[in-house]
């Protein structure tokens, strides 16, 4: 059984426990959905991109809001996380991971509904010129990359400023995209520092949040976490499935991962809860730190 099939039976075990599931509020524990790519007429299997269209990427945003949803922005869910404020009784935060131009076209959008939108860049990725990839590409990707050259390559800093001034909130997604747990600790430490030196340089601030590279428990341990709260960076968000119980010390975060087999009705689910059954589970199993 191959990992999609093995995602595919969990969506489905999740939506069923979910039916019969009595409570449907998202009380203390809010959502937050991890986006990648935004591809228009893209195939390409997810496990090298992951990617949704841009049409379904609005019709998420459009359910959501149907569903009675509060869009947050970054610095909402922190308050929320230390315990400073109550949420709202559905809330949700939208979060985009890497830097690409491809979420420009969809700003109209966002605005429509009245979302929030935090991005999560890769420093050493911003401001490069040409079609950028996270991974050897593919035919398809070439393919796609040619026929589509603004969606295929990363903001610019300029861009990245612009969308700051406009309300949309910025955070770090590392230096050079690598799971952490594969440096040492002297690398993480400079990997972290020039990070955050090319964000103060170029946003005019200390970055405070941080998004794991890949995301899953093999890419980070307890020591880059630690590492990252001596650094700064206080909010820490995986992969790892699910919504976190707020308000809370433990770090890092769940995110809800969105794919191109997701409908609109599975991303309420996972909103108002479907996979948190197993978040609980995988947080339980992965690298965890603990703040006094």
């Amino acid at each position: 059984m191959t990992r999609a099939h093995l995602a595919a039976a969990a969506d489905l075990f999740s939506n069923l426990l979910f039916s019969l599931s009595p409570g449907q509020a998202t009380g203390q524990r809010v959502p937050v959905l991890c986006y990648h790519r935004l591809l228009p007429g893209f195939q390409e299997p997810e496990t090298r991109v992951m990617r949704i269209s841009p049409e379904a990427f609005e019709t998420h945003l459009i359910r959501l809001r149907q569903a009675g949803f509060t869009f947050l922005s970054l610095g909402d869910y922190a308050e929320l996380a230390a315990g400073r404020r109550q949420p709202p009784p559905r809330s949700v935060l939208l979060t985009i991971d890497d830097g690409y131009a491809d979420v420009l076209p969809l700003l109209p959008a966002i605005d429509a509904c009245g979302a929030r939108l935090t991005l999560f860049l890769v420093t050493s990725f911003i401001g490069q010129a040409g079609p950028r990839f996270m991974s050897p590409p593919t035919p398809a990707m070439k393919g796609h990359a040619a026929a589509h050259p603004d969606l295929w390559r990363s903001l610019t800093w300029e861009e990245v400023r612009h969308l700051a001034e406009n309300g949309v909130d910025i955070g770090l997604h590392g230096h050079r995209h690598l799971p952490l747990a594969s440096l040492g600790p002297d690398e993480l430490a400079r990997d972290l520092a020039q990070a955050a030196e090319i964000f103060r340089q170029e946003l005019g601030r200390a970055p405070t949040t941080f998004a794991l590279p890949y995301g899953n428990p093999a890419a980070f341990s307890s020591g880059a976490l630690q590492a990252l709260r001596n650094a700064g960076l206080d909010l820490v968000f995986s992969t790892i499935t699910g919504r976190s119980p707020l308000p809370t010390r433990r770090s890092p975060l769940s995110r809800l991962v969105v794919l191109h087999r997701h409908t609109p009705e599975d991303i309420e689910k996972m909103a108002l809860g479907a996979r948190d059954w197993l978040g609980s589970i995988r947080r339980r199993l992965a690298p965890s730190i603990t703040t006094p």
